[in-house]
């Protein structure tokens, strides 16, 4: 396979995507680890873990101690959901194929179709953003 995550997405990526989102729409305070887990009903240490690669990419701060927590460090609107799962999944590639074969689209028994479709589904992960989402009504 050649480390396509269309058709999977991790639950590590969606947490990402949904704690960011969360930042977004508390960007006047720091949110802590547990405020957030508790919202999306996950566990604290894995969120934890998720934050931390969060940080290290730059996409959020973190201040240590009581009054400590996360907070967005980048505008909502440069924050592609493709760059969030790429960041916690690895590269997402148009190119895909369900069978885990290199094969040519044309001798597909899925056909073309599915590689454009693959290719869209790219493009709009490209093109949404966590601003994108912040009206969605999630959280808020």
């Amino acid at each position: 396979m050649n480390g396509n995550k269309i058709v999977h997405i991790s639950d590590a990526s969606m947490l990402a995507i949904h704690a960011l989102l969360y930042l977004a729409q508390h960007r006047d305070k720091r949110v802590q680890t547990k405020e957030i887990a508790e919202k999306l009903g996950t566990s604290e240490n894995h969120l934890a873990k998720v934050m931390q690669t969060l940080v290290k990419k730059g996409y959020i701060t973190s201040v240590k101690g009581p009054a400590g927590g996360f907070t967005l460090a980048v505008k909502p609107e440069t924050l592609s959901i493709r760059a969030i799962i790429e960041t916690i999944d690895g590269t997402l590639y148009a190119e895909y194929c369900p069978f885990s074969m290199s094969c040519n689209p044309d001798n597909c028994i899925l056909g073309k179709e599915f590689q454009n479709l693959s290719r869209k589904m790219v493009q709009l992960l490209e093109n949404r953003t966590i601003k994108d989402m912040q009206n969605t009504g999630v959280f808020v």
